[in-house]
């Protein structure tokens, strides 16, 4: 995948990683940790599950369909709602072999000295999550390269706290 393509899928991910893009209970987050823990406390293993459980409610409803439409109305964004760009980009994307690992989009996992100078609690990290897998969700409804949607750029209110208290992992 060229350079472009993966800036622009990495900037897809990070929302919904925010990020899940369907309906349904199985996008919900739960943690599988006491919500009253402070980040700061988790163990290795723990963080691991909590990204596990990330990623499996974000990847239940987001399908590559639409990683790859997200990816592609970014590329038309970013090029004044160029069609044509989203629709090359759509179809290189298609054919390309993503890497939609919990180990590839779980920014616990790669910043884990953040994680450790964090103060908020799984709940706020739940809550977060959750917040913006709906905004997520939201933006990639009905989505298409002729869609007049604008990205979301900012975190739901209720991510916040854990953006103020844990820079870098959100």
């Amino acid at each position: 995948m060229r350079p472009m393509t993966s800036l622009v899928l990495l900037a897809s991910l990070l929302l919904c990683l925010t990020p899940a893009c369907g309906d349904g209970d199985d996008s919900a987050i739960r943690l599988p940790v006491d919500p009253s823990r402070s980040l700061d406390s988790l163990t290795s293993e723990e963080i691991d599950a909590i990204c596990d459980e990330i990623y499996r409610a974000t990847f239940a409803v987001l399908n590559k369909e639409k990683t790859c439409m997200m990816g592609a109305h970014v590329v038309a964004q970013l090029n004044g709602g160029d069609t044509a760009a989203c629709e090359g980009y759509y179809e290189i994307c298609m054919k390309s072999e993503l890497d939609l690992t919990p180990s590839s989009t779980c920014s616990l996992k790669k910043k884990p000295q953040s994680v450790k100078a964090c103060k908020a609690t799984a709940q706020d990290l739940e809550d977060c999550a959750n917040a913006s897998l709906e905004m997520t969700e939201s933006y990639v409804s009905g989505l298409s390269c002729s869609s007049n949607k604008t990205l979301p750029m900012v975190n739901p209110p209720s991510c916040a706290g854990i953006t103020a208290q844990c820079p870098g992992i959100w």
